[in-house]
């Protein structure tokens, strides 16, 4: 098998290597549009994730507030 199919990293905005040797930029632009690239992709996944901590926070918020 191919080291490539093993790779399980995330590598956002370039490599390592690339980094390492000073061949990079930093540009708010390309962040936030690489960063809302990334969130609409996994949106779906990470939504029952989102509900499941608004619920316990609100459920915490909810328990302090009727104990005082």
């Amino acid at each position: 098998m191919r080291e490539k199919e093993f790779n399980n990293e995330l590598n956002i905005g370039g490599t390592v290597e690339n980094a390492l040797k000073g061949n990079y930029s930093l540009s708010a632009i390309n962040i936030l549009d690489e960063a809302v690239t990334l969130t609409a992709r996994h949106f779906w996944q990470f939504l029952p994730a989102m509900c499941l901590l608004f619920g316990a926070n609100f459920l915490v918020w909810f328990l302090a507030i009727s104990a005082y």
